[in-house]
């Protein structure tokens, strides 16, 4: 599910493939796997384009969420003219659940910025009206667009609010756009799956490790042991970096209590350039 569900970008997104089943619907090959939901918007594009600088035949709308399908709300009669048996479909627009919510010190100055590219990130975010409800947060500095975590957001819960990568000038009205559209979809991958610790059969632990030293053979071997207790005893533990010091090592330790076998799939989330990098699949 993971490799499909943090899969590689395209620069202006992802492309995901559809076609028209036996009943004249259209269908779309990925699901709540995608974390798909009712209402999501896509670009519909023949099959023999794959880049969003070409021209969409038609936009369309899931009209339902299946695991690994998701049938499109059928389009009237001249669009689907223009619709192809197989073709690639490009989501633009979140369903609002989903979307990030942000405040911006001048939402007026905003607009003015991204004339002519609402949409680009309108489809991703839902303006609100105090910094306080805010998953993100907009600020200006000269002619610069500066993005941070809002004090709402997943990220920010435990942590001070801080800033999402470097101010971006006014010009680059495609780059602020696309950081609306990669908060907005980092923010919501890493909401999902949230479930009461009590009700999971996953515990995670988090460990600082010392080194201790142990003889085999007549020659003495390091290897590392768990110290102090584990960090994660509150469910939040946070390491403050100094400059020219050096934090860890740190160990990771998951069980599984259910009758279950699992595989751990972990990913790491970079809150200040939005990557999202897998670690153990």
């Amino acid at each position: 599910m993971q490799r499909y569900l943090f899969r590689t970008e395209s620069p202006n997104g992802s492309f995901i493939s559809g076609y028209k089943d036996g009943d004249g619907k259209y269908v779309l090959e990925a699901g709540k796997n995608f974390d798909f939901s009712l209402g999501d918007e896509f670009d519909i594009y023949d099959t023999n384009v794959l880049f969003t600088t070409s021209r969409q035949l038609c936009s369309l709308r899931i009209d339902d969420v299946g695991e690994e399908k998701s049938p499109l709300a059928s389009p009237d009669v001249a669009v689907s003219s223009m619709v192809p048996d197989q073709f690639y479909a490009l989501r633009t627009c979140l369903a609002p659940e989903q979307k990030i919510k942000f405040y911006s010190t001048d939402f007026r100055r905003l607009s003015e910025v991204l004339l002519h590219h609402e949409q680009d990130y309108l489809g991703f975010a839902s303006p609100v009206a105090t910094d306080d409800e805010a998953e993100l947060h907009v600020s200006f500095e000269a002619e610069n667009v500066r993005l941070c975590w809002g004090s709402r957001s997943v990220v920010t819960v435990h942590a001070e609010k801080f800033p999402i990568g470097d101010p971006i000038r006014f010009s680059q009205k495609d780059v602020i756009a696309s950081v609306f559209q990669a908060a907005a979809r980092f923010h919501n991958y890493l909401r999902i799956g949230e479930v009461e610790p009590e009700e999971s059969p996953l515990k995670l632990e988090f460990w600082r490790l010392q080194r201790q030293w142990r003889r085999i053979n007549g020659v003495a071997m390091p290897f590392w042991v768990p110290s102090d207790q584990d960090l994660l005893h509150e469910d939040f533990f946070k390491i403050s970096l100094v400059p020219g010091t050096q934090e860890g090592p740190f160990g990771l330790n998951i069980s599984n209590t259910s009758q279950i076998g699992l595989y751990p799939h972990v990913f790491w989330f970079d809150a200040r350039t939005l990557e999202i990098s897998k670690h153990l699949l």
